[in-house]
C-alpha cells in the first residue's frame, strides 16, 4: 500500500539517519496504526482518511509534548514534594470512534507524567491520572488538543464522511 511507504518514509525522515532500526521502527508505526484505524465493517467500511500534513503537525506536536513532559517528570522525581500533585481528571471525547479515541489514550499513555486509567463508552471519554495536576482544566486542555490533532488526521464524523 501506498499509505504505508509514505508513513514509513514521514517516520524515517523524522529522524536525522536512515538505519536500520529506524526503518524497522517506521514499518511497526505504520503497521500499528494501519490496523487499529482498519475499518471495522471490511472492505465496504468508511476509508481512514490520510492527511499528511495533518499528521506531520500531529506527530511534531506529540514530540514536543513528550519533551515537555519528560523534562517536568525529571523535576518532580529530583523534588517531588514540590512538583507531584496527582489527580485524576475525567475529559469528553468529541469524536465517537472507539479507534480514534483507543488512539488518543494510547497516546496519552506514551506522554510521561500523563497515564488513562479508565474510559466510558457513553458518553466517550478518558479518565486520566495526571503526576503534576495544577489545573483540571489545564490537563483537560492538553488531551482535547491532542484530539484536536488526531481528528486532524484521521477524523471520521458519525455519518462516515471525514471530518
Amino acid at each position: 500500500r501506498s499509505i504505508a511507504v509514505l508513513m514509513v518514509l514521514v517516520w524515517v525522515l523524522l529522524w536525522d539517519t536512515l538505519t536500520l532500526g529506524h526503518l524497522l521502527g517506521g514499518v511497526v508505526v505504520a503497521a500499528s496504526l494501519l490496523v487499529l484505524l482498519r475499518s471495522p465493517h471490511g472492505a465496504g467500511g468508511v476509508a481512514v482518511p490520510f492527511r499528511p500534513v495533518a499528521i506531520a503537525r500531529l506527530l511534531f506536536w506529540f514530540a514536543r509534548q513528550v519533551i515537555i513532559s519528560n523534562a517536568q517528570v525529571a523535576r518532580a522525581t529530583l523534588f517531588p514534594r514540590r512538583y507531584v500533585r496527582p489527580g485524576v481528571v475525567r475529559v469528553p471525547l468529541r469524536t465517537s470512534s472507539v479507534e480514534l479515541a483507543a488512539l488518543i489514550a494510547n497516546l496519552t499513555a506514551l506522554s510521561p507524567g500523563m497515564q488513562p486509567i479508565d474510559s466510558t463508552r457513553e458518553p466517550l471519554s478518558l479518565d486520566v491520572h495526571v503526576l503534576t495536576l495544577d489545573s483540571e482544566d489545564a490537563a483537560r486542555a492538553l488531551v482535547e488538543r491532542l484530539e484536536d490533532h488526531v481528528l486532524a488526521a484521521f477524523g471520521i464524523d458519525d455519518r462516515g464522511e471525514s471530518s
